[in-house]
């Protein structure tokens, strides 16, 4: 993501993004703001980690790749339209560049997690 931000593609990073929820959009390059984003930003990302759990669980470990890509493109579809809709960040992603852009990321993010659930979790009930 900050490659995108530096090559000016996008405005702001995750971080900022999650921490515009909180601050108004002048202050998110302030080191309190950058802060409250980092840690609501991990808090976000364990919360959809647990659901991708649930998810794998009741669908079982088969086809992880393509499990988390859709749940990546569901993750963008749902956190950043609903962000949007609601208006519940003081960020804005105006150009279509940026929404395209900030959907690798969600999808890399669900493939990821989704293969190490397959590799490392333990899906069933009473196993160790």
């Amino acid at each position: 993501m900050s490659i995108f931000k530096y090559l000016g593609l996008v405005k702001y990073n995750f971080t900022q993004m999650t921490a515009g929820i909180f601050v108004r959009e002048s202050a998110l390059s302030s080191p309190f703001a950058l802060a409250v984003g980092l840690v609501s930003d991990f808090a976000v990302a364990s919360l959809l980690g647990i659901i991708l759990v649930y998810i794998m669980r009741m669908t079982g470990k088969d086809y992880p790749i393509s499990k988390g890509f859709l749940y990546g493109v569901m993750i963008h579809i749902v956190v950043y339209g609903l962000a949007k809709t609601l208006n519940i960040t003081s960020v804005e992603l105006l150009n279509p560049v940026s929404n395209f852009i900030v959907l690798f990321p969600n999808i890399t993010f669900g493939i990821f997690s989704a293969l190490f659930i397959e590799r490392y979790g333990i899906l069933e009930v009473g196993t160790t």
